[in-house]
């Protein structure tokens, strides 16, 4: 727990503990850890000559000291009135961003009179520029890593993804390829972006399960931070996770009538841009042809600077997973998630005609899968290809289990996913006039 407080000095300062002496605490419990490399800025601003808890209004920042991200911010009156809305209390707990979020005042004219001779402390007529930075105090946290499987796998609204910052966690790493074994979900693992290209190549083949669930994403760029307003400043490396996974989950959501998603198309290439403000590739990194091979064997997909007919756009150049088997289709992303979708709403529909008549059961749910297998080859939804090798889409069946005919069935599905456009092969003929 931390506390911030304004001693008897008027100096502010993080505390694990508070005392008597002390003029103003504010107790500081995030549900998240900020970890180190954060600091709170403090600003206290006076909108009334006359100064009271009501026309004290305080500004708090949590800032990522290297990319000087805001983590969190809040602002509103040093009221202790629950009932106000426009005090600090009820602005931070209306967030519920804070296990323990509270004011205390000791003496209220002793600390009117000192927050003014505070460094942070903005009269009526100051521009408002002066603040306090104090590094935060992270602590120690518990582990909670054994307990990742469980609380991903039980939760009511099961994820569809999931996405994971590597630096050097594998225990974390290991835990979520049980998750995505059990739940048959995609995992991405973003690469540090300081990496070199040796390293991530390195990193990918160690870590690498073999299995097409897990994509490796790597983007070895700079950008000014997000919330910049400005191309000038100074530039970081720049996480793409968080942009990828939205546009995953604006994807999902532009599903027809049948309610399919449009799987078919990979979240890469010229229509996914990422647009982060001054955004550049570091100067250290070349990518030539024996360097894409590289990252291709390896199963990484880069993020790279492309110079189009229509401008310069820095874009998800691969969609490799890690499947690990060059000639499989499902080392294409798109094609493992087509897979993982079909083969996880067949086994719903299953396992909602359970415990019926098994010849009600069989009749009930080939109708319905065979239904939405049927969803999957329209146009405008091409999911499955035509395979002269399974006839048709697909071929789906559902029969009796052999060792158990009258309380087990068996089902089987056989189909070939949409694959994707990686390469492209031009030969052009100039013919010869008379």
């Amino acid at each position: 727990m931390n506390y911030l407080v304004l001693n008897s000095t008027g100096a502010l300062e993080l505390k694990s503990s508070t005392t008597t002496s002390d003029l103003m605490s504010i107790s500081l419990d995030p549900y998240s850890h900020y970890g180190d490399g954060v600091e709170l800025k403090v600003k206290f601003r006076a909108t009334d000559p006359d100064l009271s808890l009501d026309s004290l209004k305080l500004e708090l920042k949590f800032i990522d000291i290297a990319t000087q991200d805001i983590i969190f911010t809040a602002t509103g009156s040093m009221s202790l009135d629950e009932n106000a809305i426009n005090a600090i209390n009820s602005v931070v707990d209306a967030t519920e961003e804070f296990r323990d979020f509270n004011i205390k005042i000791n003496d209220l004219t002793t600390f009117l009179a000192k927050i003014q001779l505070s460094q942070a402390f903005n009269g009526v007529n100051d521009l408002g520029r002066k603040e306090v930075s104090i590094p935060w105090n992270a602590g120690q946290i518990q582990s909670n890593v054994d307990s990742i499987f469980s609380i991903l796998t039980e939760l009511d609204e099961l994820p569809t993804r999931l996405a994971f910052a590597f630096k050097n966690n594998v225990s974390v790493f290991t835990q979520l390829l049980r998750v995505i074994d059990k739940l048959n979900i995609r995992l991405f693992v973003e690469l540090d972006p300081t990496l070199t290209i040796d390293q991530a190549i390195s990193i990918a083949e160690e870590l690498s399960p073999f299995d097409h669930r897990v994509s490796f994403i790597w983007s070895p760029n700079l950008a000014r931070p997000i919330n910049s307003t400005g191309l000038k400043g100074k530039k970081t490396p720049r996480l793409v996770m968080g942009t990828l996974m939205g546009w995953h989950a604006l994807r999902d959501a532009r599903t027809n009538n049948a309610g399919i998603p449009p799987y078919q198309d990979p979240i890469a290439g010229f229509d996914y841009p990422f647009s982060y403000i001054g955004m550049e590739k570091r100067a250290d990194i070349r990518f030539g042809d024996v360097e894409r091979k590289r990252l291709a064997k390896a199963q990484i997909s880069c993020v790279e600077r492309r110079v189009f007919r229509t401008g310069v756009r820095f874009i998800l150049c691969d969609v490799l997973n890690a499947n690990g088997d060059n000639s499989a289709i499902l080392k294409l992303i798109n094609a493992s998630d087509i897979s993982m979708f079909i083969d996880n709403t067949i086994n719903q529909i299953i396992d909602r005609h359970l415990l019926k008549g098994l010849e009600t059961m069989i009749d009930d749910a080939t109708k319905e899968c065979t239904k939405f297998l049927d969803a999957c080859t329209t146009k405008d939804r091409r999911l499955l290809v035509n395979s002269s090798e399974i006839g048709g889409y697909y071929n789906f069946k559902i029969t009796p289990r052999a060792d158990r005919p009258d309380d087990a069935v068996d089902v089987e599905n056989y189909y070939h996913p949409q694959g994707a456009a990686r390469a492209a092969y031009y030969t052009s003929t100039i013919e010869k006039k008379g």
